[in-house]
């Protein structure tokens, strides 16, 4: 399937413009991530399971190609995109424990402890070790992201979700923090052949490093960061919102929420910080990292899952063409909780929140704050903990309790 051809289950369509990026193939190569073995599988499950409950119209699939390297050099450099794309070849000295050595016709060659020092200066080591599904994995990921933005650029969606994408830390000669290709900017980069700003909202409890570096230069895209910041905590930038040389502000706005920060002074921020810039852009790019959530090991933060929810929630309301992107989360039933809900958010418009549609109709995205933005949390928080997680392959993973909020485990995992 091409990535202009969107898969439905029958002719029917969603009352919104709404699809998913999803394969099989790609769901397998996203599994091989050290830091998330088996994630995608789990999340995938889910929404399988709860889209015929939830939506009244098939959920709409799209098979993703993969990325060439062409297409990876459009931000990676040359020698970046060669090294990650050797796959099993890294980790691997044909001369162990040798050093500089030489060759029959007496000229150095590369050996085992020159390719090591090589791989760590492309972050090829520690959070960020090679593996031998490497070139499989970064071409799968770049290639979703990039095929739900040529989507959302030749109008066939209002709406796309990868939840395999949002790899925020990778930097142009430089893998990081578990991201080994920067889909993100990728994604951005194409979305600017049809839109000429775009608003970028990160929700991941890490400062979004490698995405503010690629476009530090430019104000055609307008980057929001809601993270934890303080001393020790990778990746230790995106200490404040810095200004230009008038005085003025530049297009980042660093949102800086402290450790334990619970679910509604987050969303007050979120909504405080978004709602205003919605209406500037003609494309937004929401990446949704759950590591900020009760439930995932970091619990740096202290949200429940319906704070993501009605983020998406907003960010879907703004009548903007929209591309929502998975990121950091390591407990997978918490991502496949989040993940699925903000799902049937998008595909239904949000709709399948109960009293939703009485009260956007009177509000709108630019309405929320303050007290609406209770409204919005109360709404979807109340949707989620009355709904049961269906039976599946997976649904061992969601005990104690089997609900989509999943209360339970959360006071488990925090010892409420």
């Amino acid at each position: 399937m091409s990535d202009t051809d969107l898969a439905t289950d029958d002719d029917q369509r969603p009352s919104t413009r709404f699809a998913l990026v999803h394969s099989p193939a790609h769901v397998a190569a996203a599994d091989f991530l050290p830091s998330n073995t088996g994630r995608a599988a789990v999340v995938h499950a889910l929404i399988d399971a709860l889209a015929p409950i939830v939506l009244r119209s098939p959920l709409r699939r799209v098979a993703p190609r993969l990325a060439t390297d062409d297409e990876i050099r459009e931000f990676h450099s040359e020698a970046f995109v060669s090294r990650i794309l050797r796959g099993g070849e890294l980790g691997r000295g044909k001369v162990a424990g040798a050093g500089v050595g030489s060759g029959s016709d007496g000229e150095d060659v590369e050996t085992d402890e020159d390719d090591e020092d090589d791989e760590e200066d492309a972050g090829l080591a520690y959070d960020c070790p090679p593996f031998p599904q490497l070139p499989a994995y970064v071409r799968t990921v770049a290639g979703g992201t990039l095929t739900a933005a040529r989507l959302l650029c030749s109008g066939q969606v209002d709406a796309i979700a990868h939840w395999e994408g949002g790899r925020h830390h990778a930097h142009r000669d430089e893998a990081a923090g578990f991201c080994y290709v920067n889909d993100v900017v990728l994604g951005i980069i194409e979305l600017h052949t049809r839109f000429d700003r775009v608003l970028y909202i990160d929700v991941d409890v890490h400062h979004c490093d490698g995405v503010e570096r690629a476009f530090s230069t430019t104000a055609k895209v307008l980057r929001v960061s809601l993270h934890l910041h303080e001393p020790g905590f990778f990746p230790g930038t995106g200490a404040r919102t810095p200004a230009d040389a008038r005085g003025k502000n530049t297009s980042t706005f660093n949102v800086l929420l402290p450790r334990g920060t619970r679910t509604a002074p987050f969303f007050a921020a979120f909504v405080a910080a978004v709602a205003p810039l919605v209406p500037l852009a003609r494309a937004v790019v929401l990446q949704c990292g759950v590591d900020g959530h009760l439930a995932d090991p970091l619990a740096a933060r202290a949200w429940r899952r319906d704070g993501a929810a009605a983020a998406a929630a907003v960010a879907a309301g703004g009548r903007v063409p929209l591309m929502v992107l998975g990121g950091g989360g390591y407990a997978s039933a918490t991502a496949a909780r989040v993940w699925a809900a903000c799902t049937m958010v998008m595909a239904s418009g949000a709709s399948c929140v109960p009293g939703w549609d009485e009260w956007w109709g009177r509000s709108g995205v630019a309405a929320v704050g303050g007290e609406e933005a209770g409204v919005v949390l109360r709404l979807v928080r109340e949707w989620m903990e009355g709904m049961d997680v269906p039976e599946h392959d997976g649904y061992l993973l969601f005990g104690p309790d089997f609900t989509m909020e999943g209360q339970k485990a959360m006071d488990v995992s925090v010892g409420l």
